[in-house]
């Protein structure tokens, strides 16, 4: 084994600690706090490592697919997203579950549009760039490396989520207005004991929208402000 490789092995057997530390971290909170019981835990590590070691097999294909500049895959997750949502337009019982699932489904949404827009952001070279600029990990380069990047991309990230949710808030129930679907904010809490909810819920597909513009700004606009940044 070169020194090369040896460097290689021991970062990775770092990242494994870590990924193992935050596993395990996981389960106990789920155990601790009586969410699920021990032959949950175990079953549902059993199966994620079964999809980990299926899904590595078709890793550089997924990723091709993604970065390709075919506009099948953000438009395959806008579709499945309208239908998602238009489906179920509110959660089947009032748990925060439902909404998990809505910020999630819109945060990838935004991923992969940021990634078709941008493969030069993502590709092979660039992560190559990326970990020759950032250094050895646990170095103060390392660390100033990402502590900059992190608190840029935050600010940007929030500022841009504040911006896109007002925005939305006003654009969506206009959008409904002029397609004549009739909607309404499902969970106002003025008079909540007597107020008729009335069509769709507007605020799925604003939720919606607001993390995809979160999931974009991740792998786009935080790229570019990086790099003009030159950090």
């Amino acid at each position: 084994m070169s020194s090369h490789q040896y460097v290689d092995f021991l970062q990775f057997l770092r990242m494994l600690v870590v990924i193992l530390a935050w596993c395990a971290f996981i389960m106990y909170g789920r155990l601790y706090l009586g969410m699920h019981s021990p032959i949950d835990v175990v079953v549902g590590f059993s199966i994620s490592m079964i999809l980990l070691h299926l899904y590595a097999a078709v890793d550089d294909f997924v990723d091709a697919w993604m970065t390709a500049t075919t506009a099948f895959v953000p438009a395959y997750q806008l579709a499945f997203a309208v239908v998602l949502c238009w489906t179920y337009p509110a959660g089947l019982q009032r748990t925060p579950s439902y909404n998990y699932a809505v910020y999630f489904t819109g945060v990838c949404l935004g991923v992969v549009t940021g990634v078709w827009r941008c493969p030069h952001h993502h590709s092979v070279a660039a992560a190559e760039a990326i970990k020759a600029a950032r250094g050895p990990l646990a170095s103060s380069s390392f660390v100033l490396f990402v502590g900059r990047r992190f608190v840029v991309g935050l600010v940007l990230v929030l500022i841009l989520r504040a911006v896109s949710k007002e925005v939305l808030k006003l654009l969506v129930p206009r959008v409904f207005y002029v397609f004549g679907v009739p909607c309404s904010d499902h969970e106002c809490k003025q008079d909540s004991a007597q107020t008729t909810r009335v069509g769709y819920n507007v605020l799925t597909p604003t939720r919606l929208l607001n993390y995809a513009v979160v999931g974009w700004t991740v792998v786009e606009p935080c790229f570019d402000l990086f790099q003009w940044l030159e950090i």
